[in-house]
């Protein structure tokens, strides 16, 4: 455990500055989430020397199962993103979870997504943020790309379902896995007290250009524009926006009660979702 906590990956670095101060490097933000995998590894491999890839991702999807936590989006970039090659999952633990009768039934979790939920669960329960126990993974993980959670408050993305029994609401992971052929009523997010955190709006804040995507906007890039301080922050900031977003991968019944945030995007420079491209013209931006 004290190897965790010691850390220097568990301290935020203070030592951050922006591409507009120095003009030595270039700070590049991805909002985004496990889609935005491929694209992030690849633009990383095409950084010059000095400059910086964050990727700020979404936390509404996560939940609390089994007593661990889990984070989907954060879990999947975890893995391919590390510096080892991606290994075939297993099941052995969801295996026997299902013989035990556990519950939730629908879900259904790799090993390899336990071990990161089990180090992520006894960081936080000793009483780290998300996004510091994010880093500290990162760091084990060989990972080149400071990764952001949206949040560190606990916020989850509901649906709305008209279903035989009536309306009822259900989190986001179970609606796809059980329920995504009835239809939707609306699409919510469900929190106590919730605000950006503040390392993603340092980030935002230090950026020389802010990529949206690739990404599906009903299950990521909705839940991050609608994030407290998250867009005023993206308003404030004078780097400008370039939008790299792929078809909507979410059930048809999702992407209508999304259209709300699409309007943020007018004002984006739109680029085809290729690292090269999109590194040349963040280039071409700066």
């Amino acid at each position: 455990m004290e190897r965790f906590i010691d850390s220097s990956a568990c301290r935020p670095d203070s030592d951050r500055v922006s591409a507009h101060d120095t003009m030595d490097f270039m700070h590049l933000i991805l909002l985004g989430g496990a889609e935005s995998a491929g694209f992030a590894r690849d633009l990383a491999e095409l950084l010059d020397e000095g400059d910086e890839l964050s990727l700020v991702f979404n936390t509404a999807r996560d939940m609390w199962a089994h007593g661990l936590k889990r984070s989907p989006d954060a879990d999947y970039l975890l893995t391919a993103l590390g510096k080892d090659a991606p290994r075939i999952p297993t099941y052995s633990v969801a295996d026997d979870l299902a013989g035990l009768g556990a519950e939730p039934s629908w879900f259904r979790p790799s090993d390899q997504d336990i071990a990161l939920q089990l180090v992520r669960t006894e960081l936080m329960q000793a009483g780290f943020s998300l996004t510091d126990v994010t880093a500290a993974l990162v760091a084990r993980r060989g990972i080149a790309t400071r990764l952001l959670p949206m949040t560190d408050d606990r916020v989850e993305q509901h649906v709305v379902t008209d279903g035989p029994d009536g309306s009822r609401a259900i989190h986001i992971e179970e609606f796809l896995a059980r329920h995504a052929d009835q239809p939707v009523k609306d699409v919510v997010l469900v929190a106590d007290d919730w605000k950006a955190s503040g390392e993603a709006l340092e980030a935002i804040e230090t950026a020389d250009v802010i990529i949206f995507g690739p990404a599906s906007l009903s299950l990521t890039l909705m839940s991050l524009l609608r994030t407290p301080g998250l867009v005023e922050a993206i308003a404030a900031s004078v780097a400008p926006v370039v939008d790299v977003r792929t078809a909507d991968t979410a059930p048809e019944s999702l992407t209508a009660h999304a259209r709300d945030v699409e309007l943020l995007f007018d004002l984006a420079v739109r680029a085809e979702p290729h690292a090269a491209a999109v590194l040349s013209t963040a280039r071409g931006l700066v």
